[in-house]
């Protein structure tokens, strides 16, 4: 994922922000098209994008709920596990 920062936000037209904040995507929406869209879209939706019995089991777990924290605390979410086609691939060591 390519994340776009404006360094100088005081320089930016409230215009601009404005434009910017129209085209926002809900938590929701981005969690969606990151798992079932992304799934539908590779024709995959029958063995990937959601957590289902019979699907790849793909997940990963993070210290925080991302549908609720703020928006600009994503990034730092400490990732807790990681599993890739069933196995884990990363445990944090509090687990």
């Amino acid at each position: 994922m390519v994340r776009h920062r404006v360094e100088h936000i005081e320089t930016v037209p409230d215009e601009t922000l404005r434009r910017f904040a129209e085209q926002a995507l809900t938590a929701l929406q981005a969690l969606q098209g990151m798992t079932v869209n992304a799934a539908h879209a590779a024709g995959e939706e029958h063995l990937a994008g959601r957590i289902a019995f019979g699907h790849r089991a793909d997940l990963t777990v993070l210290a925080g709920d991302p549908l609720t924290v703020a928006a600009t605390e994503l990034p730092d979410l400490p990732v807790m596990l990681t599993v890739v086609d069933g196995r884990i691939t990363h445990r944090d060591a509090s687990l």
